[in-house]
């Protein structure tokens, strides 16, 4: 159940809402699917769980105060505003991390770490850099104009630092030019 501050917020309140009971349960279910599984939640997802927990709740407590509703195209980008939802494109790999696993491998590096000082255990990351590529977007009066082929010129840069902060390694520049066709 969010809180009366979030129901202010929003502007979410029983009877300003006509759906509020299905759009409460529904909220609680996305935020569980997307925050403990991981899992992508898309709109027709979301319009069929709607008419699911409508019959769930109609079934449940009995006669609902609202006629059951077709959880329209339109319901679904009022209930995305109202409830501050955002359409998010899901990048990189991150939620593929198997974090019990990390967990083991951390305190297995864990004794060998001890046998070296922190000034003397560096961390390094790396990452992508595109000096020749020009931006896909630009601002054009009334027509579109076609875009042009990218430069595939990438710099790998590694950056390395110790534990304390102490020292710092110059940064190491990997690249691969090639040119345009």
């Amino acid at each position: 159940m969010p809180s009366e501050s979030a129901a202010q917020r929003y502007n979410v309140r029983e009877g300003v809402r006509p759906f509020y009971p299905v759009e409460l349960v529904l909220k609680k279910a996305i935020n569980t699917i997307r925050n403990r599984y991981l899992l992508p939640v898309d709109q027709a997802l979301v319009q069929t769980m709607a008419q699911e927990i409508y019959d769930l709740l109609r079934t449940r407590l009995g006669p609902l105060s609202f006629e059951k509703p077709r959880f329209t195209n339109g319901w679904m980008a009022n209930f995305k505003d109202v409830w501050g939802y955002q359409h998010h494109e899901m990048k990189g790999e991150a939620a593929s991390v198997d974090m019990a696993e990390v967990m083991l491998q951390l305190e297995q590096v864990k004794p060998v770490l001890l046998r070296f000082a922190l000034k003397d255990i560096f961390n390094c990351d790396e990452t992508g850099l595109f000096p020749q590529t020009l931006s896909n977007w630009t601002l054009d009066y009334l027509q579109k104009n076609p875009g042009l082929k990218q430069s595939s010129t990438r710099l790998s840069i590694l950056f390395s630092v110790n534990a304390l902060g102490t020292e710092k390694m110059r940064p190491f520049i990997l690249s691969k030019l090639m040119e345009l066709p």
